[in-house]
């Protein structure tokens, strides 16, 4: 992982990693991930707002650390540059483990 000063350039997101930004548009904190990571840590837990998957692997996102709580799947080379609200503290690339079951949405 590898942290790198507020900037609004998707283009910092290397090849083959996961990258979040803090903020909308590409902006804020930013961080890249080349495998899975159980737990995020306090520099970007509960804070992504933009993202790149550039893996080529499907990549999932967990609310809680340890790859627990609520779930969702971002497809390879997927990107988003403003999903508020997004509640992050774990990231699993597939085939590395198995994903937990989808959660159940209350009637």
């Amino acid at each position: 992982m590898t942290a790198n000063p507020a900037a609004a350039d998707s283009d910092q997101c290397p090849s083959g990693s996961f990258c979040v930004w803090e903020q909308s548009s590409y902006r804020g904190d930013f961080r890249h991930y080349t495998s899975s990571n159980p737990n995020v840590g306090d520099h970007m837990n509960d804070r992504m707002t933009s993202y790149w998957n550039r893996t080529g692997r499907t990549v999932s996102v967990y609310e809680h650390s340890n790859y627990v709580g609520c779930m969702f799947t971002i497809g390879p080379l997927s990107i988003s540059w403003r999903c508020s609200g997004l509640s992050w503290s774990a990231s699993r690339w597939a085939g590395t483990q198995p994903c937990s079951p989808p959660p159940r949405i209350p009637a």
